[in-house]
Parts: structure tokens; C-alpha cells; sequence
């Protein structure tokens, strides 16, 4: 046996060493480029696929999240229904394995002014604890607004809008401008907001609609909660100090004084002169939860002194839901069965994937393409080394008659062959790969490639390696090629040795 496998790497190394002097030798040359020239679309094609996928995919979750809490009474995908904020659902969610973040939002339609454009948009209402991560990576000016707010007390009246909105409506960074709140035909509140960042991502069906606020300010415009006031009135009569309730948010809204009799806060009655005192006004409408609002009045010098406290209505404790971002893509539908059985009845759970089915599809159609690509391409190796080996046995029919006359059989002739495909094919490999990677990288850091945003979603061509694949990728084509390689390789046993010898 040993004398054999010598035989077998003698006759290895003659046959690749008589290349040189054999017209076989650019055909040989053709046909590793060919196994090279496929290779590198192979990458090429895997790595713009993928990179597709991540970038569209990671702009349409970062406007909603990977699945989005919501109220069952929600039908919109631009207006919130509010929900009552339940910070043990909140923590439920946030500690099931695999979720990585959980954060508040609420969505209401919205029309954007200034004195130079109009635009109808979505507000989203966003607060602390929102993953601004990608926010910040689609700002091209300013900055994302402050979201802290201080107590009994809303944060500043600060906005980011897309640079579409912004050539709109005219307005550049720092300016302001109107939005107003449209709760019903008869109800539209307006604010006025300062300009702090401007953003692109290039997703023209969401650049033309979203504009970032602080929560605090949906909330409130809303049209959620009630809101009672307590006006004191020192100026109509001297000395003396007039308090009149009021109320806001609901036309039934009304209230009673949180005194010992829970008297009616219908009119305004006159405080007790030089009496310290604590008022408390409890408001109620029907549906929504009671606002408590606090007035401490002390008397100085005959004259009242008054304070706050508990300002903000009821709609505080409102919110359009939870947005919940995972932390592998490839596991939604594992999650989703855990993050529904960890929600109350009267919550739903609606995934990203369902927001926007038709983004998705398209971008599960682009896995069709990498495989027929690869099919592709592999078929093309395969013809190229199939004529290639064919070549090389019919060139070489003389040496092996030679071998056979010599005693090797068959089979180890048949290994010689495969094993001189293999080098080719590895060699082919090996430089497909140098190629792929090597474009796909000077695409990756330059961007030279560009494309229309407005109908590819991106601006150049994106590119994303995934090893695993990649290696797979590598391991396929080797494989599947030497296999095809069998049956060329049978022609061997055809070939007599007499008849082999005497054509030399």
C-alpha cells in the first residue's frame, strides 16, 4: 500500500508539474478564475444582501421598536390610545430573557406650522427612558431634546423633525415653530417648539411623517386625563383672597374639595383671613383617572401667600404603550409567545413585522435572490471545472495507460485527478474570496457605490459579513464542486493501457 500511495504523489506531482508545456494550462487557468469570479459574487451578493436587510430593518425598528404594547382598542398606526402606565408590566417584560429594552411612547396626529410652510405629521412623545441610540446615529444637525423634566413641571417645548419636514415647512435649527395636536375637529391644541435636531433616514414613508417631543407634551395635549386648578384671587378685593376652582380635559369634568365634608367645587367662595391652610381639589370625569391638585396658603402682614403643587393633570398617568426592543432579530417569534403571556387581557401586542408587512416581505424576497445566485455561480464552477478535468485526462490518456501498465488501479487514478481538481477549486477559493471580501470591504468604508434613497431605502450600498454564512458559503462550493468532479473522473476507466500507450 505504501508503494502505491508513492506511485500515487509521483504521478500528482508529474501531472501538475507537466501543465507548463500543455495547452491545457489557460483552460486549467480559466477554469480556477471561473471557481474565483463566483466565489466573490457568492460574498459580494451575501454581504449587500445582508447588509440590506440590517440597515432597513434597524431604520424601521428604530421609529417602533421590535413589538409595540398597546391598548386593544388601538386601530391606528399613527394615534395611541391611552393605556394607564403599569410599571409591573413594565419590569414583567423588561425581565423576560432575551428583551433588551422597554421603554414609554405615545403617537398623535399632528400639524406642523410656521409662517413660510404647513405639514401634516406624527408627533411621538418620547421620555427618559426611550433608547435614543438611534436617534443620535440619524441626526445630521443638532442634537436630541432634553427629556428630564422638572418637578410639577413639563421639559422644554423642544422638537427634532426630518430634513424633509424641515425644507418644508422652511425651518432651520434653532428656529421655532407651531404644532398643533389634533384630538377631534372641535379639539386641536397648539405649542409652540424650538428646533434642536434635524434628522435622515433616508425612509421616505417615515421622514415625511415623524417629529420627536418630549412625552410629556402628547400627554398633555392629549386630550387623556383631567385637570383641576385652583385660582386664588387677590385683586378684585383687597385683604381678602378668592378661590375658584377650575377644570380642564373632558366637558363633564368636575370636583369637590378633599375637606371634611367633601364639599362641591362648583363656585368660588372667600378664604378665612390670616388662616394657614391646605387646599385639595379633587377632579373627576367620567373614564379617566382623578387629578389631585394641592394649594398651601400661609397669611403674611394680612396679605395671603399661596403655592402649588401637583400641577400636571391626570393624564400623567397616561402613555400610548411600551415599545420593546430584543436583543437577536432571529428570535421574535420565540419572544413574542413569552411577551404575550406576560401581559394583562386588556393589552396587545403587536409585533414590527406586522406595522409593516410589505418592507418585510421585500426584505425575505432578497434571500431568494442570494440563493439563486449561489445556484448560479456553483452551476458555473462546476462547468468549468468539469471541462477543465476533461481536458486534463484526455491530454493526459497516454500516462495513464502508463500508470495502469504500472499496476495502479483505478481508484488511486481517480484520487490523482480529484486531487488536482481540488487544488484548482481551492485555489479559486481562496482567491474568490481575497476578491469578495476585499470589494466588499472598500464598499464598507468608502462608499463608493451609490444608490437612490428614495427607491432602495439607502443612500450607498450597505454591507454586513456574516462569518458563519461565509464559511458555509466556502464549504458548499468546495464540496458540492469535488463531488461533481466524481463523474468526470469515471472516463479514467475507459482508457486501456495498450491503446493509450501506442497513440504516444
Amino acid at each position: 500500500m505504501s508503494e502505491k500511495r508513492l506511485a500515487s504523489f509521483i504521478a500528482f506531482r508529474m501531472i501538475r508539474s507537466s501543465d507548463n508545456e500543455r495547452i491545457s494550462k489557460p483552460i486549467v487557468r480559466i477554469a480556477m478564475w471561473g471557481v474565483a469570479v463566483g466565489m466573490a459574487l457568492m460574498i459580494l451578493s451575501l454581504a449587500i444582501v445582508k447588509g440590506f436587510q440590517s440597515e432597513v430593518r434597524n431604520k424601521v425598528i428604530g421609529f417602533g421598536g421590535h413589538f409595540q404594547v398597546v391598548s386593544n382598542d388601538d386601530n391606528s398606526t399613527h394615534e395611541s390610545a391611552p393605556i394607564v402606565i403599569n410599571d409591573s408590566v413594565a419590569k414583567k417584560l423588561q425581565g423576560i430573557e432575551g428583551v433588551a429594552h422597554v421603554s414609554k411612547f405615545a403617537q398623535k396626529p399632528a400639524i406642523a406650522e410656521t409662517r413660510k410652510g404647513i405639514a401634516g405629521v406624527v408627533g411621538k412623545g418620547i421620555t427618559t427612558d426611550y433608547d435614543t441610540t438611534f436617534l443620535h446615529q440619524s441626526l445630521i444637525a443638532g442634537r436630541v431634546p432634553i427629556l428630564t423634566p422638572q418637578p410639577d413641571s413639563i421639559p422644554r417645548a423642544e422638537i427634532v423633525m426630518s430634513e424633509f419636514i424641515a425644507k418644508r415647512l422652511n425651518v432651520k435649527l434653532n428656529e421655532r415653530m407651531s404644532l398643533y395636536i389634533v384630538n377631534g375637529e372641535d379639539d386641536i391644541q397648539q405649542q409652540t417648539f424650538r428646533v434642536v435636531g434635524i434628522y435622515k433616514t433616508e425612509l421616505e414613508e417615515y421622514d415625511e411623517k415623524f417629529v420627536f417631543v418630549p412625552l410629556e407634551y402628547v400627554q398633555q395635549f392629549g386630550g387623556w386625563g383631567v385637570q383641576g386648578q385652583i385660582v386664588i384671587d387677590t385683586v378684585e378685593i383687597p385683604s381678602l383672597a378668592i378661590v375658584q376652582p377650575l377644570f380642564f380635559g373632558k366637558e363633564d369634568a368636575q370636583g369637590y374639595w378633599n375637606n371634611e365634608q367633601k364639599s362641591s367645587a362648583r363656585n368660588p367662595f372667600l378664604l378665612d383671613k390670616n388662616v394657614d391652610t391646605t387646599l385639595c381639589l379633587i377632579t373627576q370625569a367620567r373614564g379617566v383617572l382623578n387629578d389631585t391638585t394641592y394649594a398651601d396658603i400661609t397669611w403674611k402682614n394680612n396679605k395671603p401667600h399661596w403655592s402649588y403643587r401637583n400641577l400636571r393633570g391626570s393624564e400623567v398617568n397616561y402613555i400610548g404603550g411600551y415599545e420593546i426592543l430584543v436583543r437577536d432579530f432571529d428570535q421574535l417569534t420565540t419572544l413574542k409567545k413569552e411577551l404575550w403571556e406576560a401581559l394583562p387581557y386588556d393589552l396587545l401586542l403587536i409585533p414590527l413585522v406586522d406595522r409593516n408587512p410589505e418592507i418585510f416581505s421585500w426584505l425575505e424576497m432578497l434571500d431568494i435572490n442570494v440563493v439563486i445566485i449561489v445556484v448560479l455561480m456553483v452551476v458555473l464552477s462546476i462547468v468549468n471545472m468539469t471541462s477543465a478535468l476533461l481536458i486534463l485526462i484526455l491530454e493526459r490518456q497516454n500516462f495513464i495507460g502508463s500508470l495502469k501498465a504500472m499496476g495502479l488501479r483505478n481508484k488511486i487514478i481517480y484520487r490523482i485527478f480529484i486531487w488536482h481538481a481540488a487544488s484548482i477549486i481551492g485555489k479559486g477559493i481562496l482567491w474568490g474570496n481575497a476578491i469578495g471580501v476585499g470589494i466588499s470591504l472598500l464598499q464598507k468604508y468608502t462608499g463608493l457605490i451609490k444608490l437612490d434613497p428614495e427607491n432602495y431605502y439607502v443612500s450607498t450600498v450597505p454591507i454586513q459579513f456574516d462569518v458563519p454564512y461565509i464559511l458555509l458559503l466556502n464549504a458548499i462550493t468546495l464540496v458540492v464542486c469535488l463531488l461533481a468532479m466524481i463523474l468526470p473522473s469515471w472516463y479514467v476507466a475507459t482508457i486501456q493501457p495498450a491503446s493509450a500507450i501506442r497513440k504516444n
